[in-house]
């Protein structure tokens, strides 16, 4: 931090923050897979991620959804909930919440006011950086517990500077191999770098040779392992079910996509691990989702976007989350092809791309003003049946306009959600 930048206002916080590269921006070289800087920064606030009890998410897909459905279940029994997760999709106060309040802006100016002078002795990356942040303020805030997402990977991720009451790993794919591994087993065992000695680790549908390598890693920590396949969950007729002890047990929940069953059941596991210190019953826990993800504030994940068109956003950003979209367009929407409107990042251009693109009947896809964002040429060379959304709004309005009637999908990328956000609001404003 320059020693010369005083923090009188947000605005003030926004601009300094707004210099620091961003992982959504420009990619690895945003992130610092060595915990020396935030355990630094973390001492010198006095460890704030200590004051309280906490649950550890990771995984490649479904942590947020994870950790959104806990923050649910738990508040709802009268705890005061702290939640962090990444990406943010409008604003970086989403990422810190309490209750499914986001951290106010003044508390974010207190906290860049109180510690300036930590800050500018302490270099630290972005997610560094709002870690920081958000164990800060929950301590300030004495929460009851904290559920907390991983940003990238799991062992030398900046959370992962706690020592939670359980660790989670929903699932386990090839996504960030240029920084965690070329392998599913390399991939594996960062991931498992969240597992604490002597603390129950939840893991999801795992691959067989990754869960091997994380009960490796679980054994030499005495930690026992917890499958939440073995409750054999399913989904049937908008219900989801799992065989609890020989017990069926169901909910219903507004939540669509095909991957609810294994998280609901990952959900049902954690709770069940926490039930001595938390006690939740199972209608308890099937009433706090009955109307998820909406009373959780998760969005993106197959959120409606116009009341009375078929337009949804679902950010399916890797291949495990293509092939969940593509189930769930099977198992809810009876197999419809929808209009796809999409951006990717550059590290997510792969061939897989040509196979999650045949799924739809037409695809547009737009540019994103960001350096690591993948341009329609890279695109279309991989997969030719594709055009071009313009870079103007208003000319995007008009093509959105025509598509009125038609059932579809924004997404790619979390990144597209508030480019998206703005066209809609032009479509449809308040």
């Amino acid at each position: 931090m320059d020693k010369q930048f005083s923090f009188n206002t947000i605005g003030d916080v926004a601009a300094w923050l707004s210099r620091i590269p961003r992982f959504q921006d420009v990619g690895a070289s945003a992130a610092n897979m060595d915990l020396g800087q935030i355990t630094d920064l973390l001492n010198r606030l006095d460890n704030p991620q200590n004051k309280y009890p906490g649950i550890h998410v990771a995984g490649t897909n479904g942590k947020g959804t994870v950790c959104h459905m806990l923050a649910r279940v738990y508040r709802d029994r009268g705890l005061r909930v702290g939640l962090y997760t990444s990406p943010h999709l409008i604003r970086l106060n989403e990422r810190i919440r309490i209750n499914g309040i986001e951290i106010p802006d003044e508390d974010i100016l207190s906290f860049f006011q109180q510690n300036e002078e930590i800050l500018s002795r302490q270099p630290c990356t972005y997610f560094e950086l709002l870690t920081a942040l958000a164990f800060w303020y929950f301590a300030e805030q004495k929460i009851d517990l904290a559920i907390l997402e991983t940003g990238l990977g799991g062992r030398l991720d900046a959370t992962n500077v706690v020592n939670p009451l359980v660790s989670v790993i929903t699932s386990i794919g090839m996504d960030h191999k240029e920084i965690l591994g070329d392998t599913i087993e390399k991939i594996a065992a960062e991931k498992a770098g969240i597992i604490k000695q002597d603390k129950p680790v939840v893991v999801g549908a795992i691959p067989d040779e990754a869960l091997r390598v994380i009960r490796s890693i679980a054994d030499q920590k005495n930690a026992q392992v917890v499958a939440s396949s073995l409750l054999e969950p399913r989904r049937s007729d908008g219900k989801y079910y799992i065989n609890d002890n020989n017990k069926e047990r169901y909910l219903e929940s507004d939540y669509i996509q095909a991957a609810g069953d294994i998280n609901f059941a990952i959900g049902w596991s954690v709770v069940k691990q926490l039930f001595t210190i938390y006690p939740v019953t199972w209608n308890e826990y099937a009433a706090s989702l009955h109307h998820f993800p909406q009373n959780a504030e998760l969005f993106g994940r197959f959120e409606p976007l116009i009341k009375g068109r078929e337009w949804y956003f679902d950010a399916a950003h890797n291949p495990e989350a293509w092939k969940i979209q593509k189930q769930t367009l099977k198992e809810c929407f009876k197999g419809q092809k929808p209009v796809l409107i999409c951006s990717l990042m550059n590290d997510k251009l792969t061939d897989n791309v040509g196979e999650w693109f045949s799924d739809f009947k037409k695809i547009l896809y737009y540019n994103l003003k960001t350096p690591r964002a993948a341009c329609y040429v890279d695109v279309a060379s991989i997969f030719g049946k594709v055009e071009r959304l313009p870079d103007k709004e208003d000319e995007v309005i008009l093509i959105l306009n025509q598509l009125k009637d038609d059932f579809v999908i924004f997404g790619g990328s979390f990144y597209l959600y508030s480019t998206v956000k703005s066209w809609i609001h032009s479509l449809n404003p308040i």
